[in-house]
């Protein structure tokens, strides 16, 4: 709890600590060492999905394409219309890769496909032109 005492301190010393009242909630620990696992709020990535599902709904509506079995199209068209935007980056304990960068020299951000291997390696490497040129 190193952290939060570190914390308090700093805004202790900006005269910014209001209170402090003890309050009980559960944590996770680790699954081997017991170590409490604290939540690291980040950015997260967000799509669009309203777009993508006003695309699609009228192609399910009008019967354009055949849905097997026919009875559950409409489970398919209420999802489509309470559709929510979807989590890309899914910030979980062990995180998943997502197939994002960040050039921290020229600023320059965008996607690798994954699978490519070879830009990504460009990149590490700081070899911006190279992978400028990998790019699709």
């Amino acid at each position: 709890y190193a952290a939060r005492e570190a914390v308090v301190a700093a805004l202790e010393a900006e005269g910014l600590l209001a209170k402090i009242e003890d309050h009980e909630h559960a944590l996770p620990h680790h699954d081997k060492c017991g170590t409490v696992v604290e939540p690291l709020p980040m950015e997260q990535w967000f799509m669009n999905m309203k777009e993508i599902a006003a695309k699609v709904r009228p192609v399910l509506v009008q019967q354009d394409i055949q849905y097997a079995p026919d009875r559950f199209r409409h489970y398919a068209i209420e999802w489509l219309d309470q559709i929510r935007d979807w989590a890309l980056s899914r910030q979980i304990w062990w995180g998943h890769r997502i197939p994002a960068w960040y050039c921290t020299h020229c600023s320059a951000d965008g996607l690798i496909p994954m699978g490519d291997l070879d830009r990504e390696q460009a990149l590490r490497e700081g070899n911006r032109g190279q992978a400028r040129s990998q790019r699709g």
